[in-house]
Formats: structure tokens, C-alpha cells, sequence
């Protein structure tokens, strides 16, 4: 039989692993309200929340690391690379049969040592994604497949569609040039207006990874007029049709995608005007976007 104190310290260490869980779900809902971030200040206010409570849940039940998820987008968001890359690395032990952390994990490594490392760590998973199109994006990392086929595996489905588009959004992202980062802008523009299934957390956080993503295109230019920006990567995406296929998240869609972005601060990223539902939509739209947006 237990001794009284050893059911009090079972009993204490329930409610720490239940406040801790709170606080993980408090985390995730701030990570949420951050898309309504009036500008930049305000975001990484809202996001050093986030990651107080995140902290904080740790603190109390270390062994829920693997499950703090949001607490590397906050990481990644707030250019805190490094410690995101090793929450990922968390993440990846929790679920061998889902890529979606090796994925960020590897977008935050390529940030930090270029594409081939980050391609690198997609070689640590060895299991099997079942959800749609997910093995074809790791095909495409691997540059066994191309855009074209994962969005025609995705092309129907409004969930699948939208993930593969996040998936490829982080595939042009993580090669490290303004060009290839401008690709993944279309691709997110999708998944935060398109329909995706009902998946709204996804949609809001298409919505503020597209705000990191120009937050850094602008840091990019800002760098580059002067003479100090340096790609990570040697090379553009390899896919043959990289450039010339349409967000699968917008092809599921009944309606047409055409408008042009502009963030908080008034800068202007064109998306491709996409016809819907329609074969004829992986014509040159995302090749016009990148044309549009190179100048």
C-alpha cells in the first residue's frame, strides 16, 4: 500500500502536469492572437508572452518538451533559431511517422548552415507520413518528385492542400534566397484565405509565417543595398517546375486567387492571379509573381 505522502506527491504531481498542460494551451491561443498584431513591436510582444507560458509549462513538467509544438514557431519567429532547431528536435521523438517536425527542424538548420544541412536532417526520418501528399513533399526535398506531382496528389482535398502548401512554402523558404523566399509568399497567401478544411489554427498560422517571411524579404533588401547580404545557399530550387505550378491549397478551392499582399507596414508582394479548380492553373502564374516581385 502507499504511504499517505507518497498519494499527496502523486497527487501534486497530477496537478502540475494538468497546470503545465494549460499553460501549453494558453501558449498556443497567444501564438493565435499574434496574426492580430497591429506591427512588429506589438508581434514580438505577444510572442515573448507565448513564450513565457511555454516556459513556464516546462519548468513545472520537463517531460512535456516533445509536446510544445507552438514553442518553436514562437523561437523562429522571434529570429531565435538556434533554440527553435533544438525544440523541433523534440518534437521529431514524439511521433515517428510525422515528417512535419523534421520539416521545421530543417527549415531552422538551413537558415543557420544552408540547405544541405537542412536537407541533411530529413535523412534522420525513417518513418511513413499515410496523410496525403506528405511523402511526396519529402520527395521533393529529396529532389525525387516535383511541385507538380505533390499538388496534383493534393488538388481535391482542402486540408491536404493547404498543408502541402505550407510544406512547399518552407521548401522555397529554407533555400535562403530573396527570390526562392518571394516563391513560398503565393503558397502561404493560399493557405490563410483559402478554405482549408475547416482548419483555421493552420490558416492563422499561414498568416503569421507570411509576416516572417516579409519581415525578412525586407531585411533582405535592406542588407543586400548594402552590400552584406549573403544567400545560404548556392542554388535555386531544382525542382523543374518550381516556378511554374499554382498553390494546391488554391486549387481547391471554387473560387479565383488573385491580389496582391501588403503588410502592416505597407510593403507590396504580388500573388499570382490563379484560376481554380482548373488544370490549366499550373501555367506560368508563380513564374510571373517572382518576375513581379524581383524588382
Amino acid at each position: 500500500m502507499c504511504s499517505s505522502n507518497t498519494f499527496h506527491h502523486h497527487v501534486h504531481d497530477d496537478e502540475r502536469v494538468d497546470r503545465a498542460r494549460g499553460l501549453l494551451c494558453e501558449g498556443a491561443s497567444l501564438l493565435v492572437q499574434t496574426q492580430e498584431s497591429a506591427d512588429i513591436i506589438d508581434s514580438s510582444r505577444h510572442l515573448q508572452q507565448c513564450l513565457d507560458k511555454f516556459d513556464c509549462a516546462l519548468r513545472l513538467a520537463p517531460h512535456l518538451r516533445a509536446h510544445a509544438w507552438e514553442r518553436g514557431f514562437v523561437l523562429l519567429y522571434l529570429n531565435r533559431i538556434k533554440e527553435a532547431a533544438d525544440q523541433f528536435a523534440y518534437c521529431t521523438s514524439l511521433d515517428p511517422d510525422d515528417c512535419e517536425p523534421f520539416l521545421w527542424r530543417s527549415l531552422c538548420v538551413a537558415k543557420l548552415q544552408g540547405w544541405n544541412a537542412g536537407l541533411a536532417v530529413l535523412d534522420q526520418f525513417h518513418g511513413y507520413d499515410n496523410r496525403l501528399c506528405m511523402m511526396e513533399v519529402l520527395a521533393l526535398y529529396k529532389g525525387k518528385t516535383n511541385l507538380e506531382s505533390v499538388f496534383d496528389c493534393a488538388c481535391g482535398d482542402p486540408h491536404s492542400a493547404a498543408r502541402a502548401s505550407f510544406a512547399c512554402a518552407l521548401f522555397f523558404e529554407a533555400h535562403g534566397t530573396r527570390e526562392a523566399e518571394k516563391m513560398s509568399l503565393p503558397l502561404l497567401h493560399a493557405v490563410a484565405t483559402v478554405h482549408c478544411g475547416g482548419d483555421t489554427y493552420l490558416q492563422s498560422l499561414a498568416r503569421i509565417h507570411m509576416r516572417h517571411v516579409q519581415d525578412s524579404l525586407h531585411s533582405i533588401h535592406a542588407h543586400a543595398q548594402d552590400g552584406r547580404r549573403t544567400p545560404l545557399s548556392c542554388g535555386f530550387p531544382s525542382s523543374p517546375t518550381a516556378s511554374t505550378v499554382s498553390s494546391p491549397a488554391a486549387l481547391a478551392s471554387p473560387t479565383a486567387l488573385g491580389t496582391e499582399i501588403a503588410d502592416e507596414k505597407g510593403r507590396k508582394y504580388d500573388t499570382p492571379s490563379v484560376p481554380l479548380c482548373s488544370r490549366a492553373a499550373k501555367a506560368a502564374v508563380l513564374r510571373r509573381a517572382l518576375v513581379k516581385n524581383s524588382c
